[in-house]
């Protein structure tokens, strides 16, 4: 089977997930910007006081422990990403294929959070959102 030039890239676009709801997975795809390819792609899954879980794929385990997290609202390049600071706190294998993530906002109130809170309050049957983590130094 002759294998493509995508086959051979070392960072991909385009991360795929199935996401558990319910007694279904959900198919998500999450296009990463062309100025994040390098960024860990991942679902935002749950959000409680200071912190959050993020599902990402099975190739990316996060290692790092400061990174940027960048929510991504969108497929288009100009959608404006909200962000905010967090430190990881733990990493394990996840029921599916991938990796659930622990972290705790750096800061209170980043434009991350703030803008979780108000989705996951105003869309309570779809609480993931899509995200990208940048490390930082």
């Amino acid at each position: 089977m002759p294998s493509t030039s995508v086959d051979h890239r070392s960072h991909r676009r385009v991360e795929f997930f199935l996401v558990p709801d319910r007694r279904e997975q959900i198919p998500v795809w999450i296009f990463k910007p062309a100025d994040a390819v390098d960024a860990i792609a991942g679902l935002v899954m749950n959000l409680s006081d200071g912190g959050l879980q993020v599902l990402s794929a099975a190739d990316e385990a996060p290692s790092s422990t400061a990174y940027e997290l960048q929510l991504l609202l969108g497929e288009d390049e100009t959608v404006p990403r909200f962000r905010g600071g967090v430190l990881r706190v733990w990493t394990r294998e996840a029921a599916t294929t991938g990796w659930l993530s622990g972290f705790r906002f750096e800061d209170e109130h980043s434009s991350a959070e703030d803008f979780i809170l108000a989705y996951q309050s105003a869309t309570p049957t779809r609480r993931w959102v899509r995200c990208l983590l940048l490390p930082r130094a």
